[in-house]
């Protein structure tokens, strides 16, 4: 991190240009990538094409935490005019009148530093539901990280009253829900193969009546701190009385919707996570 802050913007991209050429062909997660790409666009892309966008989703990686450790430095605000947002009149309607929303988005792009411009520019009450991580050190180190960009932490261990309580508070609460959900999660289907996704979001939307928004970020060629936020229309929640259905029904609606970013923009999301199991 140190190195990160330290270089100029030019040497720091350099910098990651060259771990992610190495990483994406040592790292234990190339052969979790490749598979994976494989199961989700094997049938409609060459092989030699696969592996590039392997490549260029390590480097997406090292860009970000390139990204994150700067941010995290430098005064707030610093790379405000590279960041620029799709959709802002759709979370307004939404969450008119204060209330809470619940953001359904992905390991895309960059949501780190975005996360931090929307604090400044459309909603100061942002919280993320996160999963700490198993090291300590490198747990509390995120978290004070988070913290800086202004960005409110909710441990994923958290009791549903304390999600309910941000929501009810006007805060929007950030959901990370593209990874495999766990035996707790629910079964969707993703590019064709079944899976299980969380289900959280769907669950506090139909818990609560909160808007459920899709938005993603997408990192645009050129400097570093460059992306664009997408934001989708409200998700229209079903509510069938079956609570079990409805929970299913509402998880797939976004799965569809990210699977639909991911095949705009595979090179920019983390496939070195087993999401098939």
């Amino acid at each position: 991190m140190w190195l990160a802050r330290a270089l100029p913007e030019v040497a720091a991209v350099g910098l990651a240009h060259l771990v992610a050429r190495i990483a994406s062909r040592l790292s234990r997660y190339r052969g979790i990538a490749l598979e994976n790409v494989g199961r989700a666009l094997g049938n409609e892309i060459p092989e030699e094409q696969l592996t590039g966008i392997v490549r260029a989703a390590f480097l997406n990686v090292c860009l970000s935490g390139i990204e994150l450790a700067r941010i995290s430095w430098l005064p707030p605000g610093r790379f405000d005019d590279r960041i620029e947002i799709s959709g802002l009149e759709r979370y307004r309607e939404a969450t008119a009148g204060g209330k809470g929303s619940i953001i359904f988005t992905a390991h895309l792009g960059n949501w780190e530093a975005c996360g931090s411009w929307v604090t400044r520019h459309v909603q100061e009450k942002l919280a993320v539901l996160v999963r700490l991580q198993p090291n300590p050190f490198a747990s509390e180190l995120l978290v004070r990280v988070r913290h800086r960009l202004g960005l409110t932490v909710i441990p994923k261990q958290a009791p549903g009253s304390a999600v309910r309580g941000f929501l009810d508070d006007g805060y929007a609460v950030v959901f990370l829900a593209d990874q495999y959900g766990g035996r707790a999660g629910v079964p969707v289907k993703l590019f064709g193969a079944e899976t299980r996704a969380p289900k959280g979001p769907a669950v506090y939307a139909l818990r609560t009546g909160a808007p459920l928004i899709p938005a993603f970020t997408v990192r645009l060629p050129g400097r570093l701190f460059s992306h664009r936020i997408h934001v989708e229309p409200p998700l229209e929640v079903e509510r069938t009385g079956d609570v079990a259905h409805d929970v299913q029904v509402n998880t797939q609606r976004l799965v569809d919707v990210l699977e639909s970013y991911v095949r705009q923009y595979p090179e920019q999301w983390l496939w070195m996570h087993r999401r098939w199991r």
